[in-house]
């Protein structure tokens, strides 16, 4: 009898000891599929250059007063709060409510460098109406493309060094480029 309690123990135990490795094997193996982590988007303000798929951009600060701030806030959608380089001085006293300041102008360390993709997204006022074709009430002449080749028409045409533009990047790639007409006057 001692010998069957011992042999069903037996046969309990290496039941249990397959089902834990079982149970081991299992979370290891999902380990195996976790997604790396997303890496975090950086947003930037400045001065850009286009050459190829590769943007560079100068870094700018821009000094916003109490007037342009509420600009943003009642009838824009666009939220300057991610970006750092956009500092709220409530007593600027500027006549259009903002200045630029290009503190590091000398220094080369300033410009970065970043890819763009297919999958950036391009918005910028169409002045001339190259891509916009019919205006409405509504519109406001903002454009937004994925086509690298549409903005660089615009660019070509419209780009002027002296605009700030914003721009959102993730892992060394440009997430969305954005101009905000309020910068451009």
């Amino acid at each position: 009898m001692v010998s069957t309690m011992n042999q069903g123990f037996k046969s309990l135990l290496c039941l249990a000891l397959y089902f834990l490795l079982l149970i081991v094997g299992c979370s290891a193996d999902d380990s195996s599929t976790e997604q790396p982590p997303m890496v975090a988007l950086e947003y930037m303000v400045g001065f850009v250059h286009i050459t190829g798929n590769e943007l560079y951009i100068d870094r700018v600060e821009i000094e916003i007063n109490e007037f342009v701030k509420n600009m943003f806030e009642s009838y824009s959608s666009f939220d300057y709060s991610p970006f750092d380089d956009v500092i709220f001085s409530p007593d600027l006293e500027s006549p259009n409510g903002y200045e630029i300041h290009h503190p590091h102008r000398s220094l080369e360390k300033n410009v970065f460098s970043f890819t763009i993709t297919d999958e950036t997204i391009f918005t910028f006022t169409d002045f001339h109406l190259q891509f916009i074709e019919e205006l409405d009430g509504e519109t406001n002449r903002l454009f937004t493309t994925n086509s690298v080749e549409k903005f660089m028409m615009f660019f070509e045409i419209n780009g002027r060094p002296t605009i700030p533009y914003f721009i959102t990047v993730r892992d060394g790639m440009v997430v969305s480029f954005l101009e905000v007409f309020l910068f451009t006057i």
